[in-house]
């Protein structure tokens, strides 16, 4: 089974984006048995945003996705990062899609975000001033039940505001950045990671925006986020080549999304496209076949209704399986 090729291949085209750790869904009967579905196996569940060309999704149909999922034995990656391909190759079987839920059919859903803003030294000037502009933009788009967390970094990393609905305090985290040191992003990125697995809000996403190439291990942290399935978006404001490469290559592998603007206008439009993302989220369910305590990844592909050309572009994460 050869999914078809892509038409286009763009790496920031299209991305689907996992929000929540997968989930079963509907199980009516004792907590330690799974639900299952006529015909055999178990339906799971997880929760994502739709992006294309940078710009939030809401209106796509169940007929829009394919789901297909694989043992990660398939290709030998048990213990690295899976590194997505973009392809949905021979050794993935496609699963009926049991449960489709777009944005607002499951209510006002609360998201938890970790801002994770850079302020090393190539950050003085007109660049921090362009980053608080965005950044306090993303505040205020905020509904009351979203949480937001400050993060900054440079050599090294601050809490500079811990998870709060109140925008006046991270406001104020936000305006008292000042620029200076050097870029390590990845461990920043990773205590961000961390804080958000101890919140239990509906949607969780990781956000890093950077204008130089970071130090630090970058696999290490898709790897940790791969394992709990939280994507992570990634800004590259006026970056190199090398760091552009670096931020994209942690957003395309944990169902993140990249934005490159260069001015502050665009870069007050990729905040925005990442909060609109996290307040809009479809729910899917797949009949999954890996046996129980199976690692694998899944792939959730979406072509477009009627396109002008065949898009596709499809997503991985590790799961642990459910199945029988």
């Amino acid at each position: 089974m050869a999914h078809k090729p892509l038409s286009i291949v763009l790496s920031v085209s299209i991305a689907i984006v996992l929000i929540a750790v997968l989930s079963l869904y509907g199980c009516s009967g004792p907590s330690n048995e799974p639900p299952t579905v006529s015909g055999g196996g178990v339906c799971v569940t997880t929760q994502f945003s739709l992006f294309v060309e940078g710009q939030s999704v809401i209106d796509a149909v169940r007929g829009d996705f394919e789901v297909f999922e694989r043992p990660v034995a398939a290709n030998g990656d048990n213990g690295q990062p899976y590194v997505d391909s973009a392809q949905v190759d021979d050794t993935f079987a496609q699963r009926p899609i049991c449960v489709f839920e777009p944005p607002g059919d499951v209510g006002a859903q609360s998201s938890a975000v970790a801002l994770v803003l850079d302020r090393s030294g190539s950050m003085g000037g007109q660049r921090i001033v362009d980053l608080k502009v965005a950044a306090n933009l993303f505040v205020s788009q905020m509904r009351p039940q979203d949480v937001t967390e400050i993060i900054s970094f440079s050599s090294s990393f601050t809490r500079d505001q811990v998870f709060t609905s109140d925008q006046s305090l991270l406001t104020a985290a936000i305006n008292g950045l000042s620029a200076g040191g050097g870029t390590d992003a990845w461990t920043a990125g990773d205590a961000g990671l961390t804080d958000l697995l101890a919140r239990t809000e509906d949607a969780r996403a990781l956000l890093i925006m950077s204008d130089g190439a970071s130090s630090g291990n970058k696999e290490q942290l898709v790897a940790n986020a791969q394992a709990v399935g939280i994507p992570i978006f990634t800004i590259g404001f006026q970056a190199p080549q090398q760091g552009e490469d670096d931020l994209r290559f942690v957003a395309e592998n944990t169902g993140g999304e990249f934005f490159a603007p260069t001015t502050q206008q665009e870069l007050i439009a990729a905040f925005q496209a990442v909060s609109q993302g996290v307040q809009n989220v479809y729910t899917i369910g797949w009949v999954t076949q890996m046996p129980r305590g199976q690692q694998g990844i899944v792939k959730i592909v979406y072509t477009p209704s009627d396109p002008d050309s065949e898009i596709v572009k499809g997503f991985t994460v590790p799961l642990n399986g459910e199945g029988t």
